[in-house]
């Protein structure tokens, strides 16, 4: 007579890393909302990672990641969960969507620098001084050509810089839901055109 043995899986989750709250393997999942980071129960994305293992692969990842879950740093360093992360169902890799000029996320202090300059014909002049003043409108026009809404030019002997709208520019004025526009459409076409004329 044989006597079947039981094969805990309940840690086997443990034994991956958790998509949602990143967990690393030998780790329990942590909370996502409150900024605690107190441990909660096994997310269900990381089940989902283990799903369809057989019962003896299972107990092994189950027992590996219960034996090191509570312990040091060094103990959980010293364990190789690589075979476990390589036969879990991969992380799906999240695809950013493209940013369209309606929807770019502008602040009030940049989208008064963008009315600014669509109204003055798409350049003006930018500090590259540091007078008292000028640093928080230096750091907007430099987030705004980090958003492609905005183009370096030439420098000038005083120190001063061309910044010019660029098409992408042009569109967040036009579409852009933080824009107070004072242009009818086609002063802001004519405007674009006489801008990418002088360039």
């Amino acid at each position: 007579m044989t006597i079947a043995t039981y094969v805990s899986t309940a840690y086997a989750p443990n034994a991956v890393t958790c998509p949602l709250c990143q967990a690393r393997p030998g780790m329990f999942c942590q909370s996502t909302g409150g900024g605690n980071g107190g441990e909660t129960p096994t997310h269900a994305a990381r089940r989902k990672r283990v799903q369809g293992w057989d019962q003896v692969f299972a107990g092994q990842a189950s027992e590996a990641a219960r034996h090191v879950v509570r312990a040091s740093w060094e103990l959980r360093a010293s364990v190789d969960f690589s075979r476990f992360e390589a036969a879990a169902t991969p992380i799906p890799v999240k695809v950013d969507k493209p940013v369209t000029p309606r929807r770019l996320k502008i602040t009030h202090k940049q989208a008064q620098t963008i009315e600014w300059y669509a109204e003055h014909g798409g350049s003006w002049w930018a500090p590259t001084s540091h007078f008292h003043g000028d640093h928080s409108r230096r750091q907007t026009i430099h987030s705004l050509e980090g958003k492609n809404v905005l183009a370096r030019g030439d420098m000038t002997g005083d120190g001063e810089r061309l910044m010019s709208l660029t098409a992408f520019g042009w569109a967040v004025y036009r579409d852009n839901w933080m824009i107070n526009r004072k242009l009818t459409p086609d002063q802001i076409d004519a405007a674009e055109k006489k801008a990418q004329a002088n360039r």
